[in-house]
């Protein structure tokens, strides 16, 4: 089902029923931890906090790291225009192999 939060599907009914990868209605709401799906890798990666000082707003920015650049995630709280999910528990636990 189309979202109805992107402008294009707005201006009126599309010719063929589509979803743009950019209409992400679902998943969890950005906080601190979660993952996101980044589109320039395909890969999760975590989102952060980017700034630590100024207005409300600007502390509420989240951002991800792919390939030595810095993306704007969305804000906390919020949902984001890429798919995210949860962090997964446990998933960073080194195993030794003694």
């Amino acid at each position: 089902m189309p979202c109805l939060s992107c402008f294009h599907h707005r201006l009126g009914p599309p010719v063929t029923p589509h979803v743009h990868a950019y209409c992400m209605d679902d998943g969890p709401p950005l906080q601190r931890g979660s993952h996101i799906l980044c589109p320039h890798c395909r890969a999760w990666h975590p989102v952060v906090i980017g700034h630590l000082e100024g207005i409300p707003y600007t502390q509420a920015m989240m951002y991800w790291v792919c390939r030595g650049g810095r993306y704007y995630a969305g804000q906390r709280s919020q949902m984001s225009r890429h798919p995210t999910r949860l962090p997964v528990r446990g998933a960073m636990r080194v195993v030794s192999g003694a």
